[in-house]
């Protein structure tokens, strides 16, 4: 039996650093999108699993469309997954004022720009399933920084196993 690259980079991450180190591959088989309404299905039910930390929005560029894409049947999603931070400052004999959150750093992540790479969008879905699970470094990541993923920037173009969108863009 052939090793392939990707093995042998993971059984040295294994030996290194230990089995737990999130190492985002789509070389094995992993989460299967048939479409993009597959993709929000799966994102959806993070946001069903953990409500007080993922949170979707619908988004839209001109403020007309209600959030359609190119092809005017999908919506473009954005998921936020952000912990409450409460400014310390507001103690109360330990007790937080919840009104004074405070603001976090943000980090925007962007996947499947071009449609037909379905790899970078499988590898950012099993990040943000990682996010919910919040160990090790990923939970000091998920306490730090308010994250927002876009799961696909072209739906049209990834149902239609196309890089460009509707537009030919």
């Amino acid at each position: 039996v052939q090793t392939s690259a990707i093995d042998v980079i993971r059984e040295e991450i294994d030996e290194n650093i230990g089995v737990d180190y999130p190492c985002y591959h789509t070389g094995q088989t992993m989460e299967n999108f048939g479409s993009y309404a597959d993709l929000i299905a799966a994102y959806d039910a993070l946001v069903t699993a953990f409500p007080h930390y993922v949170f979707k929005s619908e988004l839209s560029a001109d403020g007309v469309t209600g959030g359609l894409c190119s092809d005017g049947v999908n919506k473009l999603c954005e998921y936020r997954f952000a912990m409450p931070n409460y400014n310390d400052s507001t103690h109360t004999n330990n007790n937080r004022n919840r009104d004074a959150q405070i603001t976090k750093p943000k980090i925007l992540i962007c996947a499947g720009v071009h449609g037909y790479e379905i790899s970078a969008i499988t590898s950012v879905y099993i990040f943000a399933k990682d996010l919910c699970k919040g160990k090790g470094v990923l939970a000091a990541l998920s306490a730090g920084f308010d994250i927002r993923i876009i799961p696909s920037c072209n739906p049209w173009g990834m149902n239609n196993n196309r890089r460009g969108n509707k537009n030919g863009v």
